[in-house]
């Protein structure tokens, strides 16, 4: 573990020498602080984001109050989640209170708010993971 805290006033004077700390630690900022997940597509809606990685997996944070992240849950999340259903996206969509996305093959899913059919499923039931846009 390397820098974790600082008083205020060294807190002025380490601001030039941040680099350095980083440097010294190995790179590391935080000892709490997650590894960068890299992601080739990313949206943000209205309380939420999500991104697919390069190799389709899709994640999302922020507000869950009607399972707009999609991993199962309407727990609200800092930092990335996992889309619950191992599915394959090739792109992804946040909307205002719900989520779509696409696979590569063309097939959309939606999750979350579904009050006036959004989520293409037939019904107006809200869904806190994946289902798939019925035809």
């Amino acid at each position: 573990m390397c820098l974790t805290s600082m008083s205020q006033e060294w807190r002025g004077w380490a601001a030039g020498a941040v680099a350095l700390v980083v440097a010294a630690c190995g790179g590391e900022t935080s000892p709490t602080q997650p590894a960068a997940r890299t992601f080739a597509r990313v949206s943000a809606g209205g309380s939420h984001a999500c991104g697919v990685t390069p190799g389709g997996a899709a994640y999302c944070w922020g507000a869950n109050v009607n399972g707009q992240l999609g991993d199962g849950t309407t727990t609200d999340r800092l930092s990335p989640v996992a889309v619950a259903g191992g599915l394959s996206f090739a792109a992804v969509s946040a909307g205002d209170l719900h989520t779509c996305a696409l696979t590569a093959g063309g097939a959309a899913y939606c999750w979350g708010y579904n009050g006036d059919g959004e989520l293409g499923d037939g019904t107006t039931t809200n869904r806190l993971s994946p289902v798939l846009v019925v035809q």
